[in-house]
Parts: structure tokens; sequence; C-alpha cells
């Protein structure tokens, strides 16, 4: 589990309350001088996106996703759909946290930046799939579109097929999906940044694309077979797919003559959450999606196929299917899809390689390169005791990992090339008592403290 994260004392928790816009300021220059980001999304961020959505679709009470393990899907299945249903819902109806347009502009940035062509090409060389010219078109989307036209041709027809891909990943550019297209990426190879997140509604892939994020414990919208039958099968929940469930006695005091005394709990109101059999409240028809197993093609099956149904089954054996995340601690039926994992895993060996490079320049080189140099940005990572602390492990196990690297080249020039940002209004201080140096604490709200060090870098750059 790793150390438990480090709750700050009356006394240094008034300092940084006090010290706030110093930090934000300190946070803002390393950000400005830094070649690579890598944004480490909290828990807090998903919560605040939903809240309001939850509220509108399931009346006064929450609904909790505890109980609604692999089991109950064998003893309930209406309940255990109409659970996940609704968070599926909650996901696909609610927009993005605002934080992230912030975020958005900063790895614009990064993705355009001359570190994003070095790590570009790293990255090329150790492809996943050695048939495919680039990384991004592992994704399912790319792959609908490359059974139909084909992956090679000309850079415009690419950009055609890409724009097609969008289409098919967040659906059509009618007037309320214009703006948060506009907050939308391509889906090439991120370059410079990467996003590491243990958020399960899907918000960050929809900005960023797959490709540019790690989601460490899945993501709602994409699913797999409960068995599962094949390894590392996942496939994208069709654009459009809202499943029916039924909350019209979730918590509603309309339902009896007198209001009720206590407002249900998370418990009581997720058992009043049900998906009833038939079809779900909406299922557009889509593409049929080819299925890659071992570097190729061995069949093709339609996901729409599997959507007809309130309980979704699986694409390939027929039987039940589940969302792809994982649904307790120690599941052992979540698929890990493989790219998934390797993408971040061969992006991250990509700038250790070049951290290691510049690290170990000598003499008249050294005067003319440099490391990289990286900031790690943590936001709302472990809101309250319980959380899970998956996200502050892997910032920090990135930041020694960065640090180290350089370190231990030998050279004489070497330099602390990672810096660690830790936004959270509750829990800011690096764990374990160690490297305080290498960690700017920001305790604040997270879209707040996000805006002041937003504003100070526009600053800078005038």
């Amino acid at each position: 589990m790793g150390n438990a994260p480090a709750r700050p004392t009356e006394v240094q928790a008034s300092m940084m309350h006090s010290d706030l816009d110093d930090a934000c300021t300190r946070a803002a220059r390393a950000m400005a001088e830094a070649d690579v980001l890598v944004l480490c999304l909290g828990d807090r961020l998903q919560e605040a996106s939903t809240t309001a959505a939850a509220a509108e679709a399931a009346g006064s009470c929450e609904s909790s996703t505890a109980f609604a393990t692999s089991s109950l899907l064998e003893s309930d299945p209406s309940l255990f759909y109409g659970i996940w249903g609704h968070q599926f819902n909650i996901s696909r109806t609610s927009g993005p946290h605002p934080a992230f347009e912030i975020l958005s502009r900063w790895c614009k940035k990064f993705a355009a930046s001359p570190a994003a062509a070095k790590l570009r090409e790293h990255q090329a060389e150790k492809a996943l799939d050695e048939r495919l010219p680039e990384p991004a078109r592992a994704t399912p989307a790319w792959k609908q579109v490359a059974s139909r036209v084909g992956s090679s041709g000309s850079d415009h027809a690419r950009d055609e097929e890409e724009e097609e891909v969008v289409e098919l990943m967040y659906g059509s550019s009618d007037e309320e999906n214009e703006a948060e297209k506009e907050l939308t990426f391509d889906l090439r190879d991120p370059g410079a940044f990467h996003i590491f997140t243990s958020n399960t509604n899907g918000h960050a892939a929809r900005v960023f694309g797959r490709n540019a994020v790690r989601e460490c414990r899945g993501a709602v919208d994409q699913w797999q077979c409960c068995t599962p039958c094949r390894d590392g099968d996942v496939w994208t929940a069709p654009p459009g797919l809202l499943f029916n469930v039924d909350v019209k006695n979730h918590g509603d005091a309309s339902q009896d003559d007198s209001p009720l005394s206590t407002p249900p709990t998370e418990e009581e109101g997720s058992r009043a959450l049900r998906a009833p059999t038939g079809e779900p409240a909406s299922c557009p028809t889509v593409h049929v999606v080819p299925m890659w197993h071992g570097g190729c093609m061995d069949r093709a099956l339609s996901v729409a196929d599997s959507f007809r149904t309130n309980h979704p089954r699986c694409r390939s054996c027929g039987g039940p299917s589940r969302p792809n995340l994982q649904l307790e601690r120690g599941d052992v039926g979540w698929t890990d899809a493989a790219d998934r994992h390797e993408r971040y895993a061969g992006w991250k060996r990509a700038l250790l390689q070049e951290v290691h490079a510049g690290a170990d320049t000598k003499g008249e080189e050294a005067q003319e390169s440099k490391s990289l140099r990286v900031v790690i940005v943590e936001i709302g990572a472990f809101a309250r005791d319980g959380d899970v602390t998956t996200v502050r492990q892997e910032s920090q196990a990135l930041l020694r990992e960065l640090n180290g690297t350089a370190e231990s080249t030998g050279a004489e020039n070497w330099q602390r090339v990672a810096q660690l940002i830790r936004i959270n209004a509750h829990y800011p201080l690096i764990d374990g008592g160690a490297g305080g140096g290498e960690c700017i604490s920001v305790m604040g709200d997270e879209l707040e403290a996000l805006a002041q060090i937003d504003e100070a870098l526009s600053a800078m750059a005038e």
C-alpha cells in the first residue's frame, strides 16, 4: 500500500493556507520551465464532475457502488446493472470537470514542444503493433475506421479518418457537443505529456484520447466478458448508449403520503436502482468492430449486438459482460488490457531514456545538451480516509525514478530533473517524510488553485 498520506498539523495547514499565493507562483514557475508534463488525477475531479448529474438523475440521495461486485451480478443481475447502468449514464450525460479546460491548454502546449518530437521518436521504435503506422491506431475506434478504409494513404486521407474516429468516439458535432469537442485532442501520440488517473468515468480519455491516458482502475464506458473468455478483450460502449434504469423510487418522498423522516443511505438508495430486462434506453446502430488477437484480425463481431439488451452480453461468447473497471479491491476478474498498460509503460521508458541521455552528457556536449525537465502535477488524490492511494504512489514513484535516473549517471552536471506539484485540499504534503524539496505543496480547493496557477503562467508568458 505504500506510505500513508501525510496529514498536515494545524500549524502546517495554517502556514500553507497563508502561503497559497506563493505556492501557486512557484508551481507556475516550475510549469514554465518544464519540458514534459505528467498529470496525476485523483478521485476529487470525478466526484465534483458527477455530483450535479447524479442529483438530477437519481433524486436527493447518492448511490454507492461499494457492494456492486461481480458476485452481485450472479445473485441479482437487475440490481448490478441498475447500479452500474446508473453510473454509466451519469458518466455519459455529465461534462468533464471544469479543470479539464485548464489542463487541456497546458497539454496542448506540451504536445507541440521540442521534447514531444524526441519522445515520439523513441515510442515509434517501440510501437506495440508493427503492422500499425502509429500507436494511436491500436484503439478500438481507430480499428473501426481502419477495417473499412485502410490505414494507408495520404496525410489528408488520414486526417479525414481521424476526424471520423473522433465522431465515432464522441458523437456527432451537434450544438450540445461543440463545447466539449473543443477540448478533445486528436488520436496522435501525446508526446511530452501523459495522464495517470484513478477516475473511472472516462472523462480524461474523452478529452485527451485514450493514448494519452492511463486509467489504472479501468473505465465504466469500456466493457469486458465476466469470465473473461478472451485475454485482453475490451470494447468501448457505442456512442449514444444509455441504460434503462428504474429510479422512480430512488429516495423520492413523493411516492409516499408522508415525507421521509430520514433520507435514505447510499446503500439504500443504490438498492432502489434496477435495470429491467429488455432494450436499453438508447442504443444507436454502430459499425462492426474488428477484434484483434495476436497482432492480426481473426474475426469481427458487432458491439451493437452486445448492447441490444439492457443486460449487456459479451461480444465474443455471448455470456454476461461487465464494466471494465475494478469492481472491488483484489478483483481477479478485471481485465487490465495489455495495450492500455503498455502504452503508459512505453511512454515512461522513452522519458527515462531521454532523461538518462541528457544527464549523461559531458564536456562541450553538456553545454549544448541538457536533461529534460519534468513536472508532475497531482490533483485531488486521496480526499478522505478510505480512498485508494494509487495515484499518490505513482506520482512519488515516478518522481524518485526520474531523479534517481539522472543521479545514477554520475555525471558532473547532474541536476534534479523532476518536480512534483501536489494540489490537495487536505493532504498536500509529500508522503514518507522525505524529499520535501522535490514537492511544491498547494493546499486549497483544486479548481481554484489550478486557476491561480494558470493565471500566473499567463502572466509569465507576457
